[in-house]
């Protein structure tokens, strides 16, 4: 074979290898490859190298390495024996390959033709487009963005950052949503899911499970009616229940015992963020993780900038805080991948999805629009869409996108957020304050039977897991105890205390000035300030929670508001249940923002809790709590 004959040989060769991976890998993933540059560079270019690294030392091992290519992409994007159709593609190629080596042997070498169709045919592959908009799947999209608030919403709506709200605006219902006067989110997003406040729903702390559950959410009511619903990333959906269906998902978030999904592939998701892999796997669950976040719906764009976040890493020494906040962001793309495929396949009526990212980088991050109002932590920077808040805030809007391209166009969307965000303000002594909730329940001696969350300026003091009857005399005998704690000197209070959802509120009195050189007294004991009070010039968070959340509808029920500038986290499960048409809780005190399409009298059910489920979950677990402590340590609720 002379030299134009070879050129001719592995040109075709190279080039039909390639169009079968991409090929493939395109009917079998069709979401995930979504960037044409990339896909050409994985799919040609990476191929070409070993058919022709092979192939100059033997041509039948360049062959066969050819040959076997569009099998191995085939396999990283399609799991077991699932689309069997897709076989003939590889199955094709391959064959094509072969009788390419056996034809070049008797100098019937393929003709230029024969090239010209095989670039033809990767063309085709590499521009097909992506699948058309589902005609069937979700009724209603419920949205979860924690921590999200208008204040931050509308300056970067008015920059043209957030182009998906901003067209969702166009036709949709807005409004502040009021949080509650806790504003604790594993509380308040367990009462939007269930309409109930947290006395009457059971969850008061990360700690709970879903087996506390004393009501039903909406997707409980939807289960017991046989209907089909999704949820992503919720709080308090471990484990799924037995008997989903077809058209059912469950991925619980990542404060849970164990990775269990339903549909059990998703496993991964939880897996990914619960353990930490040690040397001599890290690298093989890490190449497993990116095959199954491949195979199941994260997109090529997502998978080459977490490849790139990683280079980076490598080559420059960026601060914990920058990394951390960019890896937040990431995680928003993967979450919305995910998803936008399982809604894609999966279609239930209804589907929910919580986004944490936005309140986790606020709470480190937060820059108000008016320079002055709170000073910056060592931890800010500007980034391409301005500060690290902005770029979660635009990286969620192409979430938004992404999520509603998988839906039906006439889809309800409802996005709501726990509460809002606000900088955060100097309480007592002139400086930033928080208290010290390990000393505080240290110096009270319930150490064993008492834990604290940090949520700045306050703190939430919960019982440990003991019988209700043991947490009301815990409780009984603490309250008393921490009303008393006040400055030696003055007798000025330390603590304004609330007692609600079986725990306890402490707020720094900040009516009153106490010095940091005052002594505190708890219990006839004179203590340091500093012993219960960290104060600071820079506060530990920059931004704190605000009772103003966000609340936005768009689809064909927007029409149906009602029309009001404030609702309560209290109406949202009222309004899911409208769009659903589903029944009305005795329960609720809450209202529907919208009109029920029809004037008929709509029917008054019971909404009962899931049932419990025989996994046993120890709270008290040693592995669960260390790994919930880490959790909740970074994100600041713990020191």
């Amino acid at each position: 074979m002379n030299r134009p004959e070879r050129f001719r040989f592995w040109l075709f060769v190279t080039l039909l290898a390639g169009t079968g991976s991409l090929a493939a890998a395109r009917l079998a993933t069709p979401l995930s490859v979504d960037e044409k540059g990339t896909a050409f560079l994985l799919f040609f270019v990476l191929p070409a190298v070993p058919i022709l690294l092979f192939g100059a030392v033997r041509r039948w091992a360049g062959t066969i390495v050819a040959a076997l290519l569009p099998f191995l992409w085939l396999y990283l994007s399609l799991e077991g024996s699932d689309g069997v159709l897709l076989w003939i593609i590889p199955v094709a190629a391959g064959a094509a390959i072969v009788w390419a080596a056996r034809a070049s042997s008797s100098t019937r070498v393929p003709s230029s033709m024969a090239a010209f169709a095989a670039i033809v045919l990767g063309t085709g592959a590499l521009l097909w487009p992506g699948p058309a908009r589902p005609s069937e799947g979700p009724r209603v999209l419920l949205v979860g963005i924690d921590g999200a608030t208008w204040d931050r919403i509308d300056p970067l709506l008015d920059s043209g950052k957030l182009p998906c709200i901003e067209r969702l605006l166009e036709n949709g219902r807005r409004a502040k949503l009021r949080s509650l006067p806790s504003m604790y989110s594993p509380q308040v997003w367990t009462t939007i899911a269930t309409g109930c406040l947290p006395d009457n729903h059971g969850i008061e702390d990360f700690s709970n499970k879903q087996d506390d559950l004393q009501v039903g959410r909406i997707w409980d009511r939807l289960y017991s009616e046989g209907r089909s619903f999704g949820t992503y990333a919720w709080y308090f959906t471990w484990p799924p229940f037995a008997d989903l269906g077809d058209h059912d998902f469950v991925v619980p978030s990542y404060l849970v015992p164990q990775p269990e999904s339903f549909p059990p592939q998703y496993n991964f998701v939880v897996e990914s963020r619960m353990c930490k892999p040690v040397r001599s796997r890290g690298r093989l669950l890490s190449l497993k993780i990116a095959v199954n976040a491949f195979r199941y719906g994260v997109r090529i764009s997502t998978l080459r900038r977490a490849f790139l976040e990683a280079i980076d890493n490598l080559v420059w020494n960026r601060p914990v805080q920058e990394r951390t906040w960019r890896n937040w962001r990431f995680d928003v793309a993967l979450k919305a991948d995910l998803f936008a495929e399982l809604i894609r396949t999966r279609q239930p009526e209804f589907a929910a999805i919580l986004f944490t990212e936005v309140d986790r980088v606020s709470h480190f991050h937060w820059e108000p629009p008016h320079p002055g109002e709170s000073p910056k932590t060592e931890s800010s920077g500007e980034t391409l869409y301005g500060y690290p808040v902005d770029a979660v805030y635009a990286e969620t809007d192409r979430s938004l996108e992404k999520i509603l391209d998988s839906a039906p166009r006439e889809v309800n969307l409802l996005v709501v957020s726990d509460h809002g965000f606000q900088p955060t303000r100097r309480t007592m002594a002139g400086k930033f304050c928080r208290i010290n909730v390990t000393n505080l329940i240290e110096a009270l001696g319930v150490a064993d039977r008492l834990s604290g969350r940090n949520i700045d300026p306050r703190i939430y003091l919960r019982p440990k897991s003991l019988s209700p009857e043991e947490r009301s005399r815990l409780l009984d005998q603490v309250e008393p105890i921490l009303a008393a704690v006040c400055a030696a000197d003055s007798g000025i209070p330390l603590f304004e205390i609330k007692r609600e959802g079986g725990g306890l509120w402490l707020i720094l009195n900040p009516r009153n000035t106490i010095s940091e050189d005052a002594r505190i007294v708890l219990s006839g004991k004179e203590y340091p300030f500093e012993e219960f009070v960290e104060a600071s010039e820079i506060p530990a968070w920059s931004g704190v929670h605000h009772p103003d959340g966000v609340y936005l509808l768009a689809g064909p029920s927007a029409a149906r508001s009602v029309s009001t500038e404030s609702l309560h986290v209290v109406d949202v499960a009222p309004t899911l249940a409208t769009l659903l048409q589903l029944p009305v809780s005795p329960m609720w005190t809450g209202r529907s923002a919208v009109r029920p399409p029809q004037s008929s009298q709509r029917e008054v059910l019971e909404y009962p809790p899931p049932a419990r489920s025989a996994k046993a979950f120890d709270r008290n677990d040693e592995a669960y709590q260390k790994m919930l402590e880490d959790k909740l340590r970074a994100i600041g609720y713990l020191k």
